[in-house]
């Protein structure tokens, strides 16, 4: 039988991470087509080769083996410090060995960068901290202040870029609010660089202080205070804002007036005039049954002497006179009760007329 003969032939060697060389040199190795099985024993530690299949074997040749390091991963303890005050960090499964620090981008906390480039060891168990810093999303915002036409205050403001600012969330300058009527609390901007706004305020008005006298129609004082008015602070007020009035009194009218800080004013006021409550009418009487009329008496008979003397004269007028007042007092009927009181004072008055010729005519006794 016939045996081949094995050749060994040196041969240079050099395994390859990509562009960075890692181990390699010469090996003695068997001549002729070989598997690159045959390098295995020569891969570095912790790498492994990244291709297969076969390769020439010959004297004083050369050739580069690409590798790739094997993962080892390791849990590492890893805090992100901006300064001295801890942001974020953990324990983190991380490859053994010497790694650069873009492996731990994505652990870096949101809004943070990293502040240190490089490599460093990565091991089971240990601990690193990791330098972080804000991120600057600020942007200048150019803001005006402005009551009317009359600038009050502004300047360049830090605001983050993209944030949306309300009027009502911004801090006004002191003694002034915000003019509802040009900008709503609730509206506002979108900040980013460059961005100018003009924001309407107006002064706050505490109102205006003034003495009041008030007095009748009369000028008599009714009382006297200080009251605070025009709270809006547009110099006009109302005499309805003048609360309380003198009690039992009312305003004439209600007007508005213009405000001078501390002027004294007088108001005049009329008295509260109430209607008195209307009284229930009361029932009315039942009409009273009219009397029933005497009978008249029966007049006397006369007498039957034909020349009376002069004391039967006496006694015939006073008869005459006594019967006449009996006629004047007899009760009457119906609606004639006047006429015949007056005629019976009339023959009263003639009866004392005969007795007064009588007695100058010779008939006196």
């Amino acid at each position: 039988p016939v045996e081949k003969i094995i050749k060994n032939v040196v041969m240079n060697i050099r395994f390859m991470d990509g562009d960075t060389f890692i181990a390699g040199g010469d090996y003695l190795l068997p001549e002729g087509v070989q598997n690159y099985n045959i390098l295995l024993p020569y891969v570095p530690e912790g790498y492994q080769m990244c291709v297969a299949g076969d390769f020439m074997v010959a004297e004083g040749t050369s050739l580069d083996v690409p590798v790739e390091k094997i993962d080892k991963t390791v849990v590492m303890n890893i805090r992100f410090m901006d300064g001295d005050t801890f942001i974020a960090g953990g324990d983190y499964l991380l490859p053994e060995g010497v790694q650069n620090y873009n492996i731990l981008l994505p652990y870096v906390p949101e809004g943070y960068q990293m502040c240190v480039s490089g490599d460093f060891m990565v091991a089971e168990g240990t601990s690193l901290d990791v330098p972080v810093e804000k991120i600057d999303t600020s942007c200048i915002v150019n803001i005006r202040y402005m009551d009317g036409d009359e600038f009050i205050a502004g300047g360049d403001y830090f605001f983050t870029e993209g944030e949306t600012v309300k009027f009502g969330d911004l801090e006004l300058p002191e003694g002034y609010e915000l003019d509802t009527a040009l900008n709503n609390a609730e509206s506002g901007f979108v900040a980013g660089d460059g961005v100018q706004v003009i924001v309407h305020i107006k002064k706050i008005s505490a109102g205006s202080s003034i003495h009041v006298i008030f007095k009748d129609i009369f000028g008599k004082t009714l009382g006297h205070g200080d009251f605070i008015v025009d709270k809006d602070g547009n110099g006009v007020a109302r005499y309805s804002e003048l609360q309380p009035l003198p009690e039992g009194y009312e305003l004439y009218f209600d007007a508005p007036f213009c405000v001078i800080e501390g002027k004294t004013y007088i108001v005049v006021l009329k008295k509260i005039v109430t209607d008195p409550e209307p009284s229930e009418p009361s029932e009315p009487s039942e009409p009273s049954e009219p009397s029933e009329p005497s009978e008249p008496s029966e007049p006397s008979e006369p007498s039957d002497s034909s020349t009376p003397s002069a004391s039967q004269g006496d006694d015939s007028q006073d008869s005459s006179t006594s019967s006449a007042a009996e006629d004047t007092n007899a009760p009457q009927t119906g609606d004639y009760t006047p006429i015949a009181v007056a005629m019976g004072t009339m023959l009263v008055a003639a009866a004392g007329a005969v007795v007064v010729l009588k007695k100058k005519n010779g008939f006196e006794g």
